[in-house]
């Protein structure tokens, strides 16, 4: 049973991290990366930290072209 439950906990941890985006970056105002939100932080008027987040663009593809390719095994499949 724990070899079942290891290997979905792999299989899901994989899957998983597989939709984390990497080079996300959240930055403070100033332009830190690694900065502590205590009460003493210049909040506005609201109480918020203003923040400042960095992503990659996504894209979606709109054009390419497809070309067929012939299809020669290196050992014939009759053998």
């Amino acid at each position: 049973m724990t070899k079942y439950l290891q290997t979905f906990l792999l299989f899901v941890s994989c899957c998983a991290y597989s939709q984390i985006p990497i080079s996300v970056k959240v930055k403070d105002a100033l332009g830190n990366e690694n900065f502590h939100v205590t009460c003493t932080n210049d909040l506005d008027a609201n109480g918020c930290i203003p923040l400042h987040v960095e992503y990659p663009e996504l894209k979606q593809a709109t054009t390419y072209q497809l070309t067929q390719g012939t299809y020669n095994p290196p050992i014939p499949l009759n053998q």
